[in-house]
């Protein structure tokens, strides 16, 4: 009897572990841009605001990383809010791998998300109209967070008509 009770004790804890494990991390909470520890872009030659000018002739079609980033999520979603010192705009992904459409200041953001074990691979396109030619440009974006949960890790890769940009961008939670 005493075996059997310990038998069911010891397979109800591998249990709890395991379903423990497979739950996928929580990224919810307000982050802020460790710029020291992050790896961003060279302003290209000529360059002005950051990497905008990346795409040539003063298109501001790509923003540096926002400061803070309040992040949400469900089961389904992940609602990422990126807060600059000139606004703020909020983007949904869905994470089950359907398409997501963000309306951005000029274009649509299309994208899919997933998981990738403990990690949230988002790819995508963002299609940006302009007068003699439209720009599209490719992203990839893999999110992680630290075992203890206090740093999220973006590594972020866009690619335009004049170059690919990469970027790892780390952000460190901000404690209530």
């Amino acid at each position: 009897m005493r075996n059997a009770t310990l038998f069911l004790v010891g397979a109800f804890a591998a249990t709890a572990v395991a379903t423990a494990l497979a739950q996928p991390p929580d990224f919810s909470g307000s982050w802020r841009l460790d710029r020291d520890a992050s790896v961003l872009p060279q302003r290209p030659e000529g360059g002005r605001r950051g990497i905008g000018r990346f795409l040539g002739r003063g298109e501001q079609a790509v923003r540096g990383p926002a400061d803070t980033l309040v992040l949400t999520q469900t089961p389904e979603t992940l609602l990422v809010e990126q807060r600059r010192e000139d606004g703020s705009r909020t983007l949904r992904y869905r994470l089950d791998g359907s398409s997501s459409i963000n309306p951005m200041p000029r274009g649509e953001l299309t994208t899919t998300s997933r998981w990738d074990g403990a990690t949230i691979v988002t790819e995508g396109t963002q299609d940006i109209p302009r007068l003699l030619r439209d720009i599209s440009i490719q992203l990839t974006e893999r999110r992680s967070l630290s075992p203890d949960g206090r740093t999220m890790t973006v590594e972020s890769t866009r690619t335009m008509p004049s170059g690919t940009l990469a970027m790892t961008l780390v952000y460190r939670k901000e404690l209530p």
